[in-house]
């Protein structure tokens, strides 16, 4: 008796479902003809950004995103992106580990969360993957969001992609205005100083 163990993969075009794959077996002269069923399934990612961050121009915020895997497909990475205006990432953690950018498109950042980012090597069914953003805040005009997506070969397989704006917003407050006033001549009081 021999036993045969088979890995399949599948690019973004693949259908989800049961598939059966024709295999045949030769051992010595004798062939055995047979199916592999095999199942296709995706993940089927959500994502949750932060709450509304009240803020001003000079703090630093840390804010947590949360990516859910609620499909039955096991995925082991994942490619997250943001777009961000009037701030600054310093830096950028999935489950603690520093995330590396892996390039750009127009205004956004993306950055590739392999499986030593992910609890077990990879996101199954019902598991999440926290990432942890720190911003300092450069202008009043803010805007930020985040992007989440999954595939393999170059190509992003969930549609459609998956966005949640990071809302920050300027706290409101009075500003603290000093003025001081200066004569500078005083020789007649009877006229209007100069």
């Amino acid at each position: 008796e021999a036993t045969l163990t088979f890995e399949l993969s599948a690019d973004c075009s693949a259908t989800v479902g049961t598939i059966a794959l024709p295999v045949a077996v030769r051992l010595g002269a004798q062939q055995t003809n047979g199916e592999l069923l095999a199942d296709i399934l995706q993940a089927e990612l959500s994502l949750t950004a932060h709450t509304l961050v009240s803020t001003f121009v000079g703090a630093t915020e840390s804010v947590d995103i949360v990516i859910t895997n609620g499909g039955l497909g096991t995925i082991g990475s994942l490619t997250f992106g943001l777009t961000e205006s009037g701030m600054t990432t310093n830096s950028l953690t999935a489950n603690g580990n520093p995330l590396t950018m892996v390039g750009t498109s127009g205004d956004t950042t993306y950055y590739r969360v392999t499986a030593a980012n992910l609890p077990g090597g990879n996101l199954q069914n019902t598991e999440s993957l926290t990432i942890s953003r720190e911003v300092f805040i450069t202008d009043c005009d803010l805007e930020s969001e985040y992007f989440a997506n999954w595939g393999c070969f170059g190509d992003f397989c969930q549609s459609p992609q998956l966005n949640a704006l990071g809302e920050f917003v300027i706290a409101f407050g009075s500003p603290e205005i000093v003025a001081t006033t200066s004569i500078i001549q005083s020789t007649n009081t009877c006229q209007d100083a100069i």
